[in-house]
């Protein structure tokens, strides 16, 4: 006697079935894709709406039609393992595909894709229906797979969805000047509930590299930069170079290079090489660089300096009267009334002299959603360690 095989799509579905829906998915995701479809925005209110439309889906699937084929199939161990496989490979090939790349398939990256959008739903519903569903007949023992698979839906819904709200602006502030305003990616002024005051911009410097240039074509010779202190030397495509004398700011008199305090000064370097001695200097927004002319056909060049740390020493007023001060620094962001701010830029074409400190300013409204999701995942995984010692 034979056994009967169960037929394709036919209730309780099983893996088959569910690697079918996540591919179909997929294909749909990049036919709209392919299609240039713009895809939906997430921005508030829609972030709203699509939460509503989710939790009354989940909800009607978890206990109105709690015993229908497909609700009993989203909570079932092989649609979480196919929806969490298809959530982190697709997640892993995003990561793994530069943002140029991303930008030239879809405007914004492929978080902004169809495909994305269809995965994460996916993803929402089978999370979801199978957490819902435990409060339907809910005990005591299932508070840590309720925080966990609760935590979680929060976490990635509500990342998912702040990307579409996250404001970031601009802020230029002049030394001595105090602004109250940022600017956002249209160019639009926005007024905020604190002011930024640029006392000082400094920058920190790594000592100037020194390169062959062709004489031919202008061009630095690949392989031939090299990072040399006061008395180092190197050889540079069979050219002996040594660093006699080197100053971080300096000024030409007549040939020959002095230190100066003066605003815009460069930095020189006196160099030997095959018994001669020059200056070279990279020159300055005020002052001209000089090479060294080795031969026929290489000249040698300083670098402008690399920066090494950019700050900028700022009074933050707030509107309720507080007054702090602050060093602001590259990934050192302050946290004021809810936006970070960070050191952005400056003026490149003054470098160190520059009196322009150039902010940005981020605010993710639903960060703290995303927290308390963290949280309860935290609480849930607990729950679960000491009840593990318990029965143990």
């Amino acid at each position: 006697m034979t056994k009967n095989k169960r037929q394709w799509w036919a209730f309780p579905w099983g893996y088959r079935e569910s690697l079918s829906v996540s591919l179909g998915l997929l294909i749909c995701g990049l036919f709209f894709d392919y299609l240039g479809l713009k895809s939906i925005s997430f921005a508030f209110p829609n972030n709203i709406i699509l939460l509503i439309i989710l939790g009354v889906v989940i909800l009607f699937l978890s206990v109105r039609y709690r015993k229908s084929g497909i609700s009993k199939w989203l909570s079932s161990v092989q649609a979480s393992i196919v929806a969490i496989l298809l959530f982190v490979g697709f997640s892993v090939v995003i990561a793994l595909i530069p943002d140029g790349v991303q930008n030239d398939f879809i405007p914004g990256g492929v978080t902004r894709s169809w495909m994305y959008h269809f995965v994460t739903l996916y993803m929402f519903l089978v999370l979801g229906v199978t957490t819902c569903r435990k409060f339907v007949h809910f005990k005591s023992k299932d508070i840590p797979f309720v925080l966990n698979h609760m935590g979680l839906w929060i976490v990635l819904f509500f990342a998912s969805v702040s990307s579409y709200n996250i404001e970031i602006l601009q802020m230029y502030v002049n030394e001595d000047q105090t602004v109250w305003y940022a600017f956002d990616e249209d160019k639009e002024k926005m007024e905020l509930p604190f002011a930024i005051k640029l006392k000082d911009f400094d920058i920190d410097e790594y000592t100037p590299k020194l390169a062959l240039i062709s004489n031919e074509n202008g061009k630095i010779v690949k392989g031939a930069v090299r990072h040399l202190e006061k008395g180092d030397s190197c050889v540079l495509k069979g050219i002996p170079v040594k660093m006699k004398e080197l100053y971080t700011e300096s000024v030409n008199y007549s040939e020959v290079f002095r230190h100066s305090n003066m605003p815009g000064a460069p930095a020189s370097a006196l160099i030997a090489s095959n018994g001669e001695e020059q200056w070279v200097s990279c020159g300055s927004h005020v002052f001209p660089s000089k090479l060294f002319r080795l031969n026929e056909q290489y000249s040698l060049a300083m670098l402008s300096p690399e920066p090494k740390r950019y700050f900028s020493e700022v009074t933050v007023y707030e509107k309720d009267g507080g007054i702090s001060d602050y060093t602001l620094e590259v990934n050192k962001p302050l946290n004021v009334k809810g936006w970070y701010v960070y050191q952005k830029s400056y003026d490149k074409a003054m470098g160190k002299w520059s009196q322009l400190s150039v902010i940005e300013l981020v605010k993710d409204s639903y960060l703290w959603v995303v927290y308390v999701g963290c949280i309860m995942m935290i609480f849930g995984s607990v729950i679960l360690i000491f009840k593990g010692k318990t029965h143990g």
